[in-house]
C-alpha cells in the first residue's frame, strides 16, 4: 500500500489540478482521496495532519517526508481539510487496518488518530476519479461546509436534521471500512452523523485537540500516558466506572473495579441486560431460574437469606467468578479475575432451534468485553515469589463480590440487585492453585509403578487412591460413594469462607470446565490416537506419505485451498460435499499428533481448542466414508466400530449441549447424556484394546475422570425428574478470549503503571462496544 496525508483548502483541486494534482504524479498512480477531517479553522486540520504523519511516518508505504503543518495559510479562509490519498483501494483496506492495530505507547497522535480503537464515525467525502466531483447523498441536502460553526454543541437534535457536523475525527480504518470499491459509494449518511454525535457526547473535537496541544510540549517528551486517559475520560470516551484501590503486596493503591460499581454503572448506562441476560423486567426470569436452581442445589445459602427476607430472589442475579492467567510482556503471566452471569443470548448453535427448557439462554454470544466484567488483574512478577500477595489479589475480588451480594446494589428505580455467587470457573490449574487443593491432576501417576500411594487426583471425590482407580469411568465406579468424604485442602480457601455457597458441598463451588476437559484435555489424545490408526487406510510408502494423504482428506473436508492429490480424495469430497469448516492447520504430521515414534503415545500437541472440534468431526466423516463398521478384520471392526461411534457420541453430546438452554428438560437431557456415557465407555474400551495390542494409544488422563463427573452430575439430576443444569454454563471458551484480549492491552501500555493503564484502555473498549451495539439497535 502507498499512501500520504496532507492539508489543503480544496480537495478537488489538490487531486485533479493539471499542474500539481495527484492525478498528474508520474511516480505514483494515486487512485482515490478521502477527507478525514474538516473544520472552518486551520489549527485543527493542520494538527491532525501532523499527528497522522507522526503516527505513520517511516511505516512501509508512507510517502510523507516532512513533518506536516508547513502549508498552513490561515489568511486564505476556511474551510480546511486533512486528507488521505492512496494508490490502490483494494490493497489498502487490509494493510491500513493492520497498521492501526499495531500496539504503541500512547501519545497525542493516538488521541487524534484514535489508535486505541475509539471510533468516532463522522465526516467522509469521496472524490470520484472519473468525474472529478465530490459525490453527494441523493437522500438529503446539506448547506456548504463553510456555513457550519466549529462546535457540535450547535446541533441539539441531529436525528431530525440532515446536518453535517464539523470537527469530527474519523479514524483511518473506519474511513476505509465505510468506503466501497463498487459504484455505489455513498457520502456520509444520517446514521453516520447520529453515530458521530453519540460518540462525541456533544463535545467538539477541536476542544480535544486544544487540550492535547496544551500538554504535548512537555508531557509527551516523558512518554506520559495519563493525559490520554484524562482526555478520554473527560470527553466521554471511556466507560464511566470509578476505579477503587486496595492493598496488594507493597502497593497501597492497587487498582481494581468493585462489583457494586460495575452494576451501578451498567444500570446508569442502560446496559444492565448484559449482566441479567434479558432486557426490560427481569424479575420473573430470575425467579424462575432460582426455582429450578433450588431443586438442583437446595442447600445454597441464598435460600436461607431469601427466607429471612434479606434477599429477594426476584432481584438476585446468579454470577460466576472466573480466573486464569494470560500472557503479558516477555511471555510473563498476568492473573485476571472477572465475573459473569450464566444467562445470556445463547450460542451460534442455538440457530438449530431452542430445546425445551425455558427462556434462559447460555452466555456465549457477543463480544467477551460485553458479557464478562473484570474485577482485578495482577502481574505475575508481583506475586510469583509471594503466595501472600497472590492471596491478597484473590481476597480483593472475593470481598468485592461478597459485599455486593449481601448488601445489594441500589438501582435507579429504587430496587436492590444482589449478584449471588454460584461457583468459580477456570481451568484445572487455576482452580487447584487458587483454592490450595491437595488433590488435583498434579498427583496423577508419572510411572507404571510407584512406591508412594496416590493421595487422590480429584477435589470432588477420592478417585486415584488405592482401590479407587480414576480410570474406571463406569456409572457405578467405586469412587462415586466418596463424594465429600474429605476436604481437598488443608486450609479452607477464601472463596467458601466468605462467599455464599453450599455448606455441605464446599468443594463443588469450584466447577469443572467442559472446554478444558474435552477440547484441551481428553479430546486431544482421542483425536491424535484415532488419526494415527486411520493412517492404515491411507496410501503411501512411509508414515510421512500417509500423513500427506490424510492431510489432503482433512483439508478437502474443511473445503480449504489444496490440490486434490488422489482419486480417493476427490471421491470423498464428491460424496460428502462442502463442509466449509476452519482447518486451523495446514498439515497433519507426527509433530502435530505428538507422536515422535511408534514407542510414544499420540497425545496431540496443539493448543487450539477449536482444532479438536474440527478433527473429531473429521474422524466421524472419515469413518463413514470408509465404512469402517463393516470391516472384515475383527480387530479393525472392533476398534473402528468403537471409534466411529465414540466420535459420533462426543460430537452429538457437545453439539446438543451448545444448542440447549441453561435448563434442559429431563427427557431431552437423558437422550443427550446417553451419548456422554457412550463416549466414556468407548474411550475406555479403545484404551483396553490398544493395551492388548501393545500400542500406546488413547491415554487415560486424569481429565477423563473430570468428564465422568460432568456426565454423572447431569445423570443424577435427570434421575430426579427435574430440569437439568446445562454443563456448558461452566465452560470457559469465551472467558479464555476475555483473558487473551485483556492481556493484549497489558502489552500495549507503558510498563510503569501497566495494570492501571490496561484497565483504562479496557474501559475504553467497553464504551466503544456499548456504543456500537446501541447504534445497531
Amino acid at each position: 500500500m502507498v499512501y500520504k496525508f496532507g492539508f489543503t483548502h480544496c480537495p478537488s483541486t489538490r487531486f485533479f489540478n493539471r499542474r500539481f494534482g495527484y492525478v498528474t504524479d508520474r511516480h505514483q498512480k494515486w487512485q482515490r482521496m478521502v477527507v478525514v477531517y474538516a473544520s472552518c479553522e486551520h489549527v485543527g486540520p493542520s494538527f491532525v495532519e501532523a499527528a497522522m504523519i507522526q503516527r505513520y511516518k517511516g511505516e512501509p508505504g508512507c510517502r510523507n517526508e516532512r513533518d506536516g503543518g508547513e502549508t498552513v495559510h490561515a489568511c486564505l479562509g476556511g474551510p480546511y481539510f486533512t486528507y488521505f490519498v492512496y494508490q490502490s483501494f483494494q490493497e489498502s483496506l487490509d494493510s491500513a487496518r493492520e497498521m492501526v492495530k499495531k500496539p504503541r505507547l500512547a501519545s497525542c497522535a493516538e488521541l487524534i488518530a484514535l489508535d486505541s480503537r475509539i471510533r468516532l464515525l463522522g465526516l467522509s467525502f469521496q472524490i470520484d476519479e472519473a468525474s472529478g466531483h465530490e459525490k453527494k447523498s441523493q437522500s438529503s441536502t446539506r448547506r456548504p461546509l463553510a456555513e457550519y460553526p466549529n462546535s457540535c454543541h450547535n446541533y441539539p437534535d441531529v436525528n431530525n436534521q440532515n446536518l453535517l457536523p464539523t470537527a469530527v475525527v474519523l479514524q483511518l480504518d473506519t474511513a476505509l471500512s465505510v468506503q466501497s470499491a463498487s459504484d455505489d459509494d455513498k457520502c456520509v449518511s444520517d446514521a453516520a452523523v447520529r453515530l458521530a454525535w453519540s460518540y462525541a457526547k456533544g463535545a467538539s473535537c477541536v476542544d480535544i485537540i486544544k487540550q492535547a496541544t496544551s500538554t504535548v510540549d512537555y508531557d509527551m517528551r516523558e512518554k506520559s500516558e495519563h493525559i490520554v486517559a484524562r482526555a478520554f475520560a473527560k470527553h466521554g470516551l471511556r466507560f464511566k466506572v470509578e476505579l477503587a484501590f486496595g492493598h496488594v503486596g507493597r502497593q497501597r493503591d492497587f487498582p481494581y473495579i468493585p462489583v457494586s460499581e460495575w452494576i451501578r454503572c451498567l444500570d446508569k448506562a442502560g446496559q444492565l441486560d448484559r449482566l441479567v441476560g434479558c432486557k426490560g423486567d427481569f424479575s420473573s426470569s430470575l425467579r424462575q431460574y432460582w426455582d429450578r436452581f433450588e431443586k438442583a442445589h437446595p442447600s445454597h445459602q441464598v435460600f436461607e437469606l431469601a427466607k429471612a427476607g434479606l434477599v429477594s430472589l426476584h432481584q438476585a442475579v446468579p454470577v460466576y467468578l472466573h480466573g486464569d492467567e494470560g500472557t503479558t510482556l516477555k511471555k510473563d503471566g498476568a492473573l485476571v479475575i472477572s465475573f459473569q452471569s450464566p444467562l445470556g443470548k445463547g450460542t451460534s448453535s442455538s440457530k438449530m432451534g431452542d430445546l425445551e427448557g425455558g427462556p434462559h439462554h447460555l452466555n456465549f454470544l457477543g463480544h467477551a468485553f460485553e458479557t464478562r466484567f473484570l474485577i482485578i488483574a495482577a502481574l505475575k512478577e508481583d506475586y510469583r515469589d509471594s503466595q501472600h500477595t497472590y492471596n491478597q489479589v484473590l481476597e480483593l475480588a472475593v470481598r468485592s463480590l461478597d459485599k455486593a451480594s449481601r448488601d445489594g446494589v441500589t438501582l435507579q428505580n429504587g430496587q436492590r440487585l444482589h449478584p449471588i455467587p454460584i461457583g468459580q470457573k477456570g481451568d484445572w490449574s487455576y482452580l487447584a492453585t487458587s483454592a490450595g487443593m491437595e488433590r488435583s491432576y498434579k498427583n496423577g501417576p508419572k510411572a507404571a509403578n510407584s512406591k508412594k500411594p496416590c493421595t487422590g487426583i480429584c477435589h470432588l471425590c477420592l478417585a486415584g487412591r488405592p482401590n479407587l482407580d480414576f480410570e474406571n469411568v463406569s456409572a457405578d465406579a467405586a469412587y462415586a460413594k466418596t463424594f465429600g468424604a474429605e476436604p481437598p485442602w488443608v486450609e479452607e480457601p477464601i472463596f467458601t469462607k466468605v462467599l455464599l455457597h453450599e455448606p455441605d458441598k464446599k468443594e463443588t463451588f469450584h466447577k469443572v470446565d467442559v472446554f478444558h476437559t474435552i477440547n484441551l484435555g481428553i479430546g486431544k489424545p482421542f483425536c491424535a490416537s484415532a488419526l494415527v490408526i486411520l493412517l492404515r487406510y491411507c496410501q503411501g510408502d512411509s508414515i510421512d506419505a500417509k500423513f500427506e494423504e490424510l492431510t489432503g482428506f482433512y483439508l478437502e473436508y474443511c473445503k480449504d485451498t489444496c490440490l486434490i492429490s488422489s482419486v480417493s480424495v476427490w471421491l470423498y469430497l464428491r460424496f460428502h460435499g462442502e463442509n466449509r469448516k476452519t482447518n486451523y492447520i495446514q498439515k497433519l504430521t507426527r509433530d502435530t499428533m505428538g507422536w515422535g515414534s511408534s514407542t510414544q503415545d499420540a497425545s496431540g500437541s496443539w493448543n487450539k481448542g477449536s482444532l479438536t472440534t474440527s478433527l473429531c468431526q473429521f474422524i466421524e466423516h472419515f469413518c463413514k466414508f470408509h465404512s469402517l463398521e463393516e470391516s472384515e478384520d475383527e480387530r479393525d471392526r472392533l476398534i473402528d466400530l468403537w471409534r466411529a461411534s465414540s466420535s459420533r457420541a462426543l460430537n452429538f453430546w457437545m453439539r446438543s449441549l451448545y444448542a440447549a438452554d441453561v435448563w434442559i428438560h429431563p427427557a431431552e437431557a437423558e437422550r443427550i447424556n446417553a451419548a456422554g456415557w457412550h463416549f466414556l465407555g468407548a474411550y475406555s474400551r479403545l484404551a483396553g484394546l490398544s493395551l492388548a495390542a501393545a500400542e500406546l494409544r488413547f491415554a487415560m488422563l486424569p481429565k477423563i475422570h473430570m468428564l465422568w463427573h460432568v456426565v454423572y452430575a447431569m445423570a443424577v439430576q435427570t434421575a430426579a425428574g427435574q430440569y437439568v443444569e446445562n454443563a456448558m454454563v461452566e465452560a470457559c471458551p469465551v472467558d479464555e478470549d476475555f483473558i487473551g484480549r485483556f492481556c493484549a492491552l497489558t502489552r500495549s501500555v507503558s510498563p510503569r503503571l501497566r495494570i492501571q493503564r490496561a484497565l483504562e484502555r479496557y474501559l475504553t473498549h467497553v464504551q466503544l462496544l456499548f456504543m456500537r451495539a446501541a447504534e445497531r439497535e
